[in-house]
């Protein structure tokens, strides 16, 4: 079997050359700006009707940055990838990186540049979740899944609501046609509200 230090052999002599420390720098900001970016922007992915399409797209893009950057750096700076430590992180930076930057930014552009019309649709609620308690015993997620007509969505809402709602009964959710054409939820009413 062959593992990467086959593929891409170490060779640590102590010496460091600035170029490739300033790569191996440039991929740590690029991975805490892609989790900014991601944190701030995830909520528009998890409210997405079908988002299973944008993690498909935007992990498929990300790869792609990956790829292309790996084989730049591989011919015009294959240095960074001599001392293992350093091409470890590398790799690791510029892998996770640019996929998380590049959802979070098509979180941020689909809500951004949203159609403005709220549309107003009932879903039935097929499931109710509860996430893991905490080392105190307290559980602070609470989760519904809804479909409409083969449209899907997961919302995570607080507990009194969550109290409220009972399986294959019905919310209301109001929905945003995003920028790039699915529908994001904006909101949603209790039954008798």
């Amino acid at each position: 079997m062959t593992n990467i230090d086959d593929l891409l052999p170490s060779n640590d002599s102590g010496k460091i050359n600035k170029t490739d420390k300033t790569i191996g720098i440039l991929g740590w900001v690029i991975l805490l700006i892609g989790f900014i970016v991601f944190i701030f922007e995830s909520w528009s992915l998890q409210n997405t009707i079908n988002n299973n399409k944008y993690w498909l797209i935007g992990t498929s893009i990300g790869v792609v940055i990956f790829a292309g950057i790996m084989i730049f750096f591989k011919i015009k700076y294959p240095s960074v990838f001599v001392e293992k430590a350093r091409r470890n992180s590398v790799l690791w930076c510029y892998f996770a990186g640019p996929i998380i930057l590049v959802l979070g930014t098509m979180g941020f552009i689909d809500t951004t540049f949203a159609n403005s019309q709220i549309e107003c649709k009932d879903f039935i609620i097929t499931e109710k979740n509860i996430g893991n308690a905490d080392r105190y015993g307290i559980t602070h997620d609470y989760w519904i899944h809804c479909t409409n007509n083969g449209e899907e969505v997961v919302l995570q809402i607080g507990k009194p609501s969550w109290d409220k709602l009972k399986e294959n009964g019905t919310v209301k959710l109001y929905l945003k046609k995003g920028y790039f054409g699915s529908e994001y939820v904006t909101s949603f009413q209790l039954p008798n509200q």
